[in-house]
């Protein structure tokens, strides 16, 4: 039986329907389950059909529709979330315009007709996100009569035609209840109303139920590829290689078949057989595969690798099957990459090759969807993945506009079949906060972004970098203002060397596991002797001395100082060429003890770094002792004074000319450490829970904070037995002190550098601040920026440069004196 008779025959049954009953229109309905879902948005006209809609559709779909009258395209933007809830939808029917096309008291519409057009471009655009199928009905016919409250018959007309285009432009499909209406006005509609009788409902019911069965026994276009529907394969056709890139396959057990992928490796891999190598999975783009994608990123890994400027290492490029995965399983069980990934490429690459088989051995980085894919499957797994670069990644979600909301009706209904709770499941947002206590002070991550004409991209890649520094989870953070086009070439020109040193430089840093068959992380190998932390075989430029010999001429190694009681804690220590005496700068970090973060730092070729390194002073990049827990602990101010004495007695350094630069966490301990040190200067770059009682102050005062402040002041209060306004009239009772109860014992010049739209470091405690160093008749300079927010001077912004250029004249200064 075709579509067209199964409606016709649906419809001669379901008649007569049952009367319309308006109070049971709003009633909830619950679901059969097996049957698809229904939404119907509208005002008073759909109310009339809903009933009759859910009789006729009775046993073949799930019909529900908003809790209340529709209203105007105002009310529907400003509910339509509230009306969407977090279920999935098949079909949605939906209208506006009845209401919009009111005359007011003052002659106008209720909703101007451009205002109607942009509104219903925000409800299109809400609705498309959901992966439902749209219908719009036209708007029905307005008598010529006296309506109260007033309408026009000719108006009608015109707000259809400008719905009809915006329709047409989204591919929605149209249910024109208007033409059906017109010619039988006279027998369906109440006389001098808007209105319908229980006929006429029923009359539009029966059209409005057959547009939505339509709909749902229509088969769905074929979702996941691009192009022709045979390009989704787990072996690409293309078998050729590309230089050092090779063309391979494997058997995966979870698609029982095989899979394709290519790989490079480095240029002394076969000389050196007892070289264990880190490996770098790369996610081809949106579209890409390996053979297109892969040659642009090992070209460039290749010539840097031989010239020495970064590591050796493997690289994978992953069949991506086109992008439109997601990297994720798909919600349908058709295409599991994300499972054939995890469970069989990886092992079979552990197997085949000679890598370094654990995470801190094991990256992930793409461009694009491959940078969605990085993210996702970094943040999923932070027990394989030790580094995580992700690279202008389209984080798309529910709510966006534009070219995203279109990527969102496309990918929503393909990958998560549009089933939001399994997309929350997979989300980068949702996945970066779930398992930000694995990720903290283990993962190397790394966000590059770019700015385009639709800005949309870098907005989101923000909103990730706030939600891990929300959580305290060490990044880096990079925006590309250059680069204008979506194009990975062109950022990966912009960062050069750094593009994939920032892989090999954090592996070096890290203990990586032994291969199979020997001793895995924390465990003894089989002769019961520890195993000391080992750098990937074969970095280069190593001195025999142990230093390290950096891109910019100068010369890093790890090491180590005594904290108090003898406490054992990692430095870097990074020097220019020469012997010196030069003048060092000790370098403390934000977030959480992280021996990576400490080293990384120190190593680093970027700003503010790199301005240090230029003027000729040395880098004494500083731990914190392990703590499990955000917090203040005084213990740390005592630490760090070793850690200055420490780099002051290097044999390479002024001891007359040391200055201390920190950031959040370690700007805050600078707070303290400045009280406690002779220093030459000290460059305090966004304190983070600097004092407490002004913290109280700014939340009692509606500034937003980030939640991390609400939990520390909690702990604090429970710890100080009283609340902060308590504490505030006489701190020395209750033992409170901060940088603020300090400041009139600061022992050398100070640079502030803090955006005002910081939400870590509030500007008002800054003040604070800043006004008691002056009181006490200190040496305080400043720099505020109104935008940038936390960690702005790590950015690639006219705010982050003039941060460090302001940084090294103000040292210049101090060592001057």
């Amino acid at each position: 039986m075709t579509c067209s008779k199964r409606i016709g025959l649906l419809l001669l049954l379901a008649a007569p329907v049952l009367a319309q009953s308006q109070q049971n229109v709003f009633k909830d309905v619950p679901d059969e389950p097996g049957l698809p879902r229904v939404l119907l948005i509208g005002d008073s006209i759909s109310m009339g059909y809903t009933q009759p809609v859910r009789a006729l559709l009775a046993g073949k779909a799930n019909v529900h529709r908003i809790p209340e009258n529709g209203g105007p395209t105002s009310r529907g933007v400003e509910k339509l979330d509230q009306w969407l809830g977090t279920g999935h939808w098949d079909v949605i029917h939906f209208n506006f315009g009845l209401h919009d096309l009111r005359i007011m008291e003052t002659g106008t519409y209720q909703v101007s007709l451009a205002d109607y057009e942009a509104n219903l471009r925000k409800i299109v655009a809400r609705l498309k996100a959901t992966g439902a199928r749209l219908i719009w009905a036209t708007t029905t016919p307005v008598p010529d009569a006296k309506l109260s409250p007033p309408r026009r018959s000719a108006d009608v007309p015109l707000f259809n035609r400008a719905a009809l285009k915006i329709m047409q432009e989204n591919g929605v499909v149209i249910d024109d209840l208007f033409a059906l209406a017109e010619p039988q006005l006279a027998s369906i509609q109440r006389p001098a109303n808007v209105h319908y009788t229980n006929a006429g409902y029923e009359v539009l019911a029966r059209q409005v139920a057959a547009s939505i069965l339509k709909q749902l026994e229509s088969p769905r276009p074929r979702k996941y590829g691009y192009g022709s529907p045979d390009v989704l394969k787990w072996v690409d056709p293309d078998h050729s290689d590309a230089g050092n890139l090779k063309f391979k396959t494997f058997y995966s057990n979870t698609v029982k078949q095989d899979v394709s992928y290519m790989i490079y490796l480095p240029p002394d891999y076969e000389q050196n057989k007892e070289a264990r190598y880190p490996v770098l999975y790369q996610l081809p783009a949106s579209g890409g595969t390996p053979r297109r994608d892969g040659p642009q990123v090992t070209v460039r890994i290749d010539k840097a690798i031989r010239a020495h400027r970064i590591a050796p290492m493997i690289l994978v490029t992953v069949n991506g099957l086109g992008g439109n995965t997601m990297y994720c399983d798909t919600r349908d069980g058709l295409y599991p990459l994300e499972t054939v990934i995890i469970k069989d490429l990886i092992p079979h690459i552990d197997a085949t090759y000679r890598t370094i088989a654990s995470r801190e051995g094991r990256g992930v980085n793409g461009f694009s969807m491959g940078g969605f894919g990085a993210a996702h499957l970094g943040f999923k797994y932070p027990d394989v993945f030790g580094v995580d670069s992700i690279m202008a990644p389209p984080l798309i979600e529910p709510g966006l506009t534009g070219l995203p909301a279109q990527a969102w009706s496309r990918l929503f209904p393909s990958a998560m079949d549009s089933d939001m709770e399994y997309w929350k499941g997979n989300d980068p947002f949702e996945l970066a906060a779930r398992n930000a206590d694995k990720l903290r002070d283990r993962t190397f991550i790394r966000i590059v972004a770019h700015d385009e004409s639709g800005h949309w991209l870098a907005p989101q890649c923000e909103k990730l970098h706030k939600i891990l520094a929300e959580h305290m989870v060490q990044h880096e953070y990079c925006l590309l203002l250059n680069v204008k086009a979506h194009n990975p070439v062109w950022c990966m020109d912009t960062l050069g060397d750094a593009a994939f040193s920032f892989f090999s430089s954090s592996v070096m840093t890290q203990k990586p596991g032994q291969h199979p068959g020997g001793a895995g992380p924390g465990r003894m190998p089989p002769s019961g002797k520890a195993r000391p932390p080992q750098a990937p075989a074969n970095a280069p430029a190593v001195g025999q001395d142990g230093w390290e010999h950096l891109p910019d001429g100068s010369s890093g190694k790890a090491a180590e100082f005594r904290g108090v009681g003898g406490t054992p804690i990692t430095a870097y220590i990074r020097k220019p060429a020469g012997s010196g005496p030069f003048p060092v700068i000790v370098w403390m970090h934000g977030g959480r003890d992280s021996r990576q973060a400490t080293i990384a730092m120190g190593r680093s070729q970027r700003s503010p770094f790199e301005d240090v390194v230029k003027q000729g002073w040395a880098i004494y990049s500083a731990d914190y002792r392990h703590e499990e827990k955000i917090g203040i602990y005084p213990i740390e101010f005592e630490d760090t004074v070793k850690a200055v004495e420490t780099a002051r007695a290097l044999p390479f350094v002024d001891p007359r000319r040391v200055g201390y630069m920190g950031q959040s966490h370690g700007a805050q301990v600078g707070t303290r450490v400045i009280s406690r040190v002779d220093l030459s200067g000290a460059v305090i770059m966004a304190p983070a829970a600097m004092d407490f009682i002004e913290i109280k102050r700014a939340m009692k005062a509606g500034v937003k904070l980030v939640p991390i402040l609400s939990t520390m002041l909690a702990d604090l209060e429970r710890q100080y037995g009283a609340p902060m306004e308590e504490i505030a009239k006489n701190p020395a009772k209750y033992g409170y002190s901060s940088g603020i109860t300090e400041a009139g014992r600061v022992r050398c010049p100070v640079l502030v550098e803090n955006a005002r739209d910081d939400d870590n470091s509030p500007p008002s405690v800054v003040d604070a601040w800043i006004k008691a160093l002056r009181a006490a008749g200190k040496q305080v300079e400043r720099y505020e920026p109104d935008h940038g927010g936390h960690g702005f001077y790590f950015r690639d912004l006219p705010e982050s440069k003039e941060a460090a250029r302001q940084a090294v004249v103000f040292f210049q200064k101090c060592f001057e004196q």
